[in-house]
């Protein structure tokens, strides 16, 4: 009884033992295979350092569009009542009253977009337009004609009409034409020292090349006297 209570006793001791070895031969087996853990300042962040501090992406650059995107919005309208030439005139001239219409019986407005995407060099600015929307979008007036009117009057809105859409075709063209040369233009502006000083520059580019536009346009209206010697008179 004595040895079997000592036996008893042992052979906790003993497992424990066993168990011990075990678990520091696991720790060292862990510390002999894993590596050696990098400092952070080695890890791959996606930037290259450049002399003098500056960080660039080292993804490619993207890439650069070649034509601008041009879309015709939803015609817009203002509605325009009478039984005869003078009444519907008179409610054009209504409703307008207010409005970036007056003085014109229809328009062409042309909304641009244009974006470049940057990053700072080292010592240079890289620039790439990534975006030059122009959305054009007419405006014209649509007559209610109330029942019994004559045929004459019909037939002669339906003619100013006609001849208002060239008009406003031409203002048009001249926006998609000019849209063309203005991406080229901002594309041959060299780069910059800074990225804010190829910001400065190519707005104020932008908003010379603005002006130039509406000089044609208005020189366009004042050649066609708005439309008149094209047959857009009512």
């Amino acid at each position: 009884m004595k040895k079997l209570f000592i036996g008893i006793l042992l052979f906790p001791l003993i497992i424990f033992a066993v168990g011990l070895v075990f678990v520091l031969a696991g720790k060292s087996f862990n510390f002999i295979s894993s590596p050696k853990e990098r400092p952070a300042a080695e890890e791959n962040s996606g930037l290259v350092a450049e002399k003098g501090g500056a960080q660039t992406a080292s993804t490619p650059a993207p890439k650069q569009i070649l034509k601008p995107t041009i879309r015709y919005a939803d015609t817009k309208y203002y509605n325009a009542t009478g039984s005869n030439r003078n009444e519907i005139r008179a409610s054009m001239t209504q409703a307008k009253k207010g409005t970036f219409l007056a003085g014109h019986d229809a328009a062409t407005t042309a909304e641009t977009h244009i974006n470049f995407a940057r990053r700072q060099l080292s010592d240079t600015c890289e620039a790439v337009m990534t975006q030059f929307n122009l959305i054009v979008t007419y405006t014209y007036p649509k007559w209610i004609p109330p029942q019994g009117v004559w045929p004459d009057v019909t037939a002669q809105w339906n003619s100013f009409i006609a001849a208002l859409e060239v008009h406003e075709e031409g203002h048009a063209k001249i926006e998609v034409e000019r849209a063309s040369a203005t991406l080229q233009e901002l594309q041959r502006i060299p780069m910059q020292p800074t990225c804010e000083a190829f910001e400065n520059i190519w707005q104020a580019k932008a908003g010379l090349l603005d002006q130039e536009t509406k000089e044609l346009q208005a020189r366009y209206d004042r050649d066609t006297q708005s439309g008149k010697t094209q047959g857009a008179s009512f």
